[in-house]
């Protein structure tokens, strides 16, 4: 039998796991026909169950979610003429989807005054949907102005197709985040390496503050804990 409260302490535990699959399954340079799709749904429906927890965070959560999955099941039944759109409208969604549960992640942990194992996994869990709401802005950019970002070497990857987008701009996203940076793709246009830039340095104060608030909320329980009591 389930145990919900034990399910519920270790709730980013279970959205680390899913957001672990899907970003694995994302940068894998293979269409996954349906799978892809399978994993991202359970994966965003756990974020809206876990990260939104104040009713109109969640309405905004649902309706910007709605049109992510909708979109990515629709792809499959609309002609090719008609995918750019769809496409498009989904790369949106997701930059507001996961833009709101970043911040709803951050309010979280703020709001803690002690923090727990599962807090920290948390802030991981923020840390990857950061990742991937600048991979679908990225994406986004890419199909609005075809050419803003350049691959190295070319023959090795594409942007042509929705699965290789999906894995070069995760990719993308992860490596910029951590400011790694290897190079292989550049942003050209300048929408494109500004977005890149604002990505570096989101990156950087996240850890900071992320860090700063775990060990300042630590400190507090210590001191708390061991103030003698009258």
């Amino acid at each position: 039998m389930i145990d919900l409260g034990r399910l519920r302490r270790h709730r980013y535990l279970v959205l680390l796991m899913a957001l672990l699959v899907a970003v694995v399954l994302g940068l894998a340079n293979v269409e996954h026909a349906f799978l892809r799709e399978a994993i991202v749904s359970v994966m965003m429906t756990l974020v809206m169950l876990i990260v939104f927890d104040r009713h109109l965070m969640r309405v905004l959560s649902v309706v910007a979610g709605s049109s992510v999955l909708f979109g990515l099941w629709l792809m499959r039944l609309v002609p090719a003429t008609q995918l750019l759109g769809v496409q498009a409208a989904i790369h949106l969604g997701g930059v507001l989807f996961f833009a709101l549960a970043v911040g709803m992640v951050l309010r979280h942990l703020f709001e803690r005054r002690a923090v727990n194992i599962d807090d920290i996994l948390g802030s991981v869990c923020g840390y990857l949907i950061a990742a991937l709401a600048w991979a679908n802005l990225y994406a986004l950019i890419e199909l609005v102005a075809p050419g803003s970002f350049l691959l190295a070497p070319p023959e090795t990857m594409g942007l042509t197709q929705w699965y290789e987008r999906e894995s070069v701009f995760i990719y993308f996203s992860l490596t910029t985040l951590t400011t790694i940076g290897y190079g292989d793709v550049t942003p050209l246009s300048s929408l494109a390496r500004s977005a890149a830039m604002i990505e570096g340095v989101f990156g950087q104060f996240y850890i900071a503050v992320v860090v700063a608030q775990l060990v300042g909320s630590k400190l507090a329980e210590v001191t708390w804990r061991d103030t003698p009591r009258r």
